[in-house]
């Protein structure tokens, strides 16, 4: 699953980010967006990935099993848990554009059909 964020501005200013970036929750409940629909049946959802926006650059936030890792170009780096992510967003300005949740069922394997279209 996948959720976009638009900013009103290129360069949010830091209680900005800090406002969006705690409001994220890496645990999604797929019953409060898809009331009856099949996505409802595997309710939880899990935050894989982030991109995020700075200055007319990107960076990618990626989860690898506890640790969250910080992709900048050739650069990467061990950010650590969930809250440092949220630590290093709010103190490089990173504005979160895009949020890749992965099903946390790992029997659900396609996109219903009528969703791929």
């Amino acid at each position: 699953m996948q959720l976009e964020i638009a900013w009103d501005d290129k360069e949010a200013n830091t209680e900005y980010v800090q406002a969006v970036v705690t409001a994220i929750d890496p645990i999604v409940d797929a019953r409060f967006l898809y009331e009856q629909h099949e996505l409802a049946q595997q309710p939880c959802y899990e935050l894989g990935a982030m991109v995020c926006y700075y200055g007319q650059h990107y960076v990618i936030f990626s989860r690898r099993g506890a640790d969250w890792i910080f992709m900048d170009d050739g650069n990467t780096s061990v950010v650590g848990a969930w809250p440092a992510v949220i630590d290093k967003c709010v103190k490089g300005r990173y504005q979160p554009s895009v949020l890749l949740y992965s099903c946390r069922d790992k029997s659900v394997r396609s996109v219903p059909r009528e969703l791929a279209s």
